[in-house]
């Protein structure tokens, strides 16, 4: 069969009511110590009005921390009445805690709040437990719990369009689906009539030795986990070129895998089965506590070509652009410089190719000058399938 893509932004999971950029930078922006749990596992989460009764006592540093550097990047960073962004603050101090290296203005604030609070810590370590809570926090205002149940027709009008679109196409084409979102929403959408599981996202649950300890009301047992195989044979392919929520590092003694978390298991509960003396048994990780998924304006883009997945799912991005006749774009605004110079090197230029971009609103791109791209107004709810498929199919 014939290939076919996709690109999927942000605006395809907001109907579904998964928060906008803008939302998200809402929340970030000014954090208080309060809303915070700082737990001695590791994690980190917003309490969402719950009550932390160990406050008190710990996490107390971490979460001042958190609030006090978002004060001080508002308050002497942001210049010019520049609104607050999660991934351009992200770009900030990503910079100087990998290069370990700091301006003035940074240094000297860090060395007040470890005086402030007695703290024997460099600036490298302020600034690595802050991002380690810091993703841990982007990651719970993107979660979303989902009934796990088959979803039947008629759908929810949040996703009925598309998943009567991609259903036809999937009738002469193999759907490939590059999803810019670190959600979990199109993994909800595959238990549907018109995908009926048939969705590969490269993890494979077969032979792995990658378990996580599940609890139960009355016990605790081991369930088995996927990790990353890089195999894509079903119909439908999704490639999840920014990472994923559920996606998280399993670094033992020789070797480091990428897993894929289900819900219900902590990221402290997962154990690898080995061979030691002729004997299986058990090996925990306990150096990873946030999952991966990329973040930040330039450092994420920095990231395509690095690393033991990123370098692999994009080379599956641009092969499947490279022999699909047909593009379809949808909820992206354009803001990514690497993965627009994959749709033009690609598409653009070619005569034979179509690109169709859905969105709410026109988005500010030169793609549209282009005779063979096309503009699909009212977003993924109200999309006209029928005026995408009178010229592909």
């Amino acid at each position: 069969m014939d290939n076919i893509s996709f690109i999927i932004g942000s605006g395809f999971s907001e109907p579904a009511g998964f928060p906008t950029t803008s939302k998200i930078n809402e929340r970030l922006k000014k954090i208080d110590a309060s809303e915070v749990c700082r737990h001695n596992s590791g994690d980190t989460w917003f309490l969402d009005g719950d009550i932390d009764p160990n406050s008190h006592w710990r996490g107390i540093w971490e979460r001042n921390f958190i609030q006090e550097f978002i004060q001080f990047y508002n308050g002497r960073v942001l210049a010019n009445g520049k609104e607050f962004h999660y991934e351009c603050f992200y770009d900030y101090y990503h910079e100087y805690m990998v290069n370990d290296n700091y301006p003035d203005d940074l240094s000297s604030f860090m060395q007040d709040f470890t005086r402030k609070y007695d703290l024997d810590k460099n600036a490298h370590d302020l600034l690595s437990q802050f991002n380690l809570c810091y993703n841990q926090l982007i990651a719970q205002l993107l979660e979303k719990q989902f009934k796990q149940s088959h979803l039947a027709k008629p759908y929810h009008p949040s996703c009925d369009n598309f998943l009567n679109l991609v259903e036809t196409l999937s009738k002469k084409y193999i759907v490939n689906l590059h999803s810019l979102n670190h959600d979990l929403y199109l993994e909800h959408l595959s238990c549907s009539d018109s995908i009926q599981s048939e969705m590969d996202d490269g993890f494979e649950e077969f032979a792995s030795p990658y378990y996580g300890k599940l609890s139960a009301p009355d016990e605790k047992y081991m369930v088995r986990i996927s990790r990353f195989t890089n195999k894509f044979i079903k119909p439908f392919r999704l490639f999840k070129l920014h990472g994923s929520i559920d996606y998280y590092w399993f670094k033992s003694k020789d070797n480091s895998e990428l897993i894929r978390l289900p819900w219900g298991i902590g990221n402290t509960d997962v154990y690898k089965e080995v061979i030691e003396n002729g004997l299986y048994k058990y090996e925990k990780d306990p150096l990873w506590y946030y999952p991966d998924f990329l973040s930040g304006t330039t450092y994420k883009t920095r990231q395509y070509s690095k690393g033991k997945y990123y370098p692999i799912i994009f080379d599956h991005f641009e092969k499947n652009l490279k022999t699909s006749e047909h593009l379809i774009i949808i909820g992206y605004g354009f803001r990514d410089s690497e993965i627009n110079k994959y749709i033009t090197d690609t598409f653009s230029i070619k005569e034979n190719k179509m690109i169709f971009i859905v969105d709410v609103k026109e988005p500010n791109t030169d793609l549209l000058k282009h005779p063979n791209v096309f503009y699909v107004p009212d977003g993924v709810v109200e999309m006209d399938n029928q005026s995408i498929l009178n010229k592909i199919i």
